[in-house]
């Protein structure tokens, strides 16, 4: 079976972002307060409920309360809230899936650690825009919750098989599907017209060298799923750690200053921003 995206069910393939982007309509307008802001995002109560309560978490370590997305938008700036949107938006779309289905506590508390420690590599790095690394790395296996969804035979075989075999997932997912997660996250991420930098870091966050224009971002993501299948924090239904590219430990060059530093945000941060996100 070749998979494309008419075969993910409507309700999935619609866009969750329509806040996102009625902001991003006027963010840009030097004339735009925070005050517009806040009113469009307060269109979805969810929503900002969810935003508040990320950015009270330990993920951000503010001391005092923040009540409203005013204040929020004057403490993180407009880009780090754009990139929250983003985030809480979509996740809210896969909540539910049950757990027959797939091992949801797992899976997202893989992806939480992939973020932090993305976003931790790319500070060390003094990447532009850090934050969106942690969107990223909590995004980057979302494909496969969307072979879960579309095509759950195919998908339970394809579990099967890796299960019994030796050889990565994207593998039988390739031999079932003519595709694999990555590729399917990053389209259906270019069909929300999502930045160029997730589409380009969820597609090659197993093969990071794909695309030279994307080589460091697309490694530090590779890196963070890496260290977090290693350390143990959850998983996506891989049975053992996804092979590293070589090239990236030399990109990267992460001394054990470092290494520690992306460890401890991992084991310090992940159950309170694994509660606040998820």
């Amino acid at each position: 079976m070749k998979f494309n995206l008419e075969t993910i069910p409507n309700g999935l393939l619609g866009s969750p972002l329509h806040i996102y982007c009625e902001l991003q309509k006027v963010m840009h307008h030097p004339d735009t307060s925070f005050q517009e802001l806040e009113s469009i995002i307060r269109i979805d109560s969810s929503l900002t409920a969810r935003l508040l309560r990320v950015v009270n978490s330990a993920y951000y370590g503010f001391k005092n309360k923040v009540e409203t997305i005013t204040h929020a938008l004057s403490i993180v700036g407009t880009d780090q809230l754009m990139e929250l949107v983003v985030a809480t938006s979509i996740l809210g779309k896969f909540r539910g899936i049950p757990n027959e289905l797939f091992n949801m506590n797992l899976f997202w508390r893989h992806s939480v650690a992939v973020g932090l420690a993305a976003r931790t590599i790319a500070e060390i790095k003094n990447e532009e825009k850090p934050e969106r690394y942690y969107v990223a790395g909590l995004l980057h296996d979302l494909g496969r919750l969307v072979i879960c969804l579309s095509v759950p035979d195919q998908g339970l075989r394809i579990f099967e098989e890796h299960s019994q075999g030796s050889r990565p997932m994207t593998f039988y997912e390739e031999s079932h599907l003519d595709c694999n997660h990555a590729q399917i996250g990053a389209a259906l991420f270019e069909r929300w017209n999502l930045p160029d930098f997730l589409q380009a870091v969820v597609i090659g966050h197993h093969d990071p060298f794909r695309d030279k224009n994307w080589e460091m971002q697309t490694s530090i993501v590779h890196f963070a799923d890496y260290l977090a299948y290693e350390m143990g924090l959850g998983g996506s239904g891989e049975m053992h750690p996804p092979e590293l590219n070589p090239k990236t430990k030399k990109l990267l060059k992460l001394d054990e200053k470092s290494l520690k530093k992306v460890w401890e945000e991992m084991n310090h941060k992940l159950e309170d921003t694994l509660a606040a996100f998820i």
